[in-house]
């Protein structure tokens, strides 16, 4: 269950501000290309340090590396919810994709090196489930939270579930 909730948690935020780009283009003045950096920050931070990740989890005990990691993309998601400079949002979004594997990466290494295989086939069906739940989740949220509320309390209720 831990599991699936932290790479729920994850995946959420990797697409939250997916479903409000016109949003988030319209407050910041800036173009569609522009405002779709708020999701490929997050893709590039994590393609930069999944690696990294992947080796010192590794080499290290995964639990404050997993505690490292959300504090590290709760803290990004409070700057995206303060900002009121796109740079800045681009910026928190790409600090947040370079933490996001040092809770998804770290805990797949942690999982195949400490499990037996036939429970590491089990999690592992619930690891990738919860990859699909927390694209779909980021994106409801987003879309979701927006409408009643402004955009920023998307970013603060992920600030919780993360």
């Amino acid at each position: 269950m831990a599991v699936f909730a932290l790479v729920t948690a994850s995946f959420t935020n990797i697409y939250m501000t997916q479903p409000i780009l016109p949003v988030l283009q319209d407050e910041f003045g800036v173009t569609p290309v522009q405002v779709s950096l708020t999701v490929s920050a997050v893709i590039l931070g994590i393609v930069l340090s999944n690696l990294f990740f992947g080796f010192l989890s590794d080499r290290f005990p995964i639990h404050p590396i997993i505690l490292t990691g959300g504090l590290c993309v709760a803290a990004g998601g409070i700057v995206s919810a303060l900002t009121h400079d796109f740079k800045i949002l681009i910026a928190a979004r790409l600090f947040q994709g370079i933490f996001i594997p040092a809770l998804t990466t770290s805990l797949a290494a942690w999982l195949a090196r400490t499990l037996p295989g036939e429970r590491l086939s089990v999690v592992m069906g619930s690891y990738i489930s919860a990859t699909v739940l927390g694209g779909l989740g980021g994106r409801m949220i987003g879309g979701w939270i927006h409408p009643p509320l402004h955009w920023r309390y998307a970013f603060v209720s992920l600030l919780f579930l993360s």
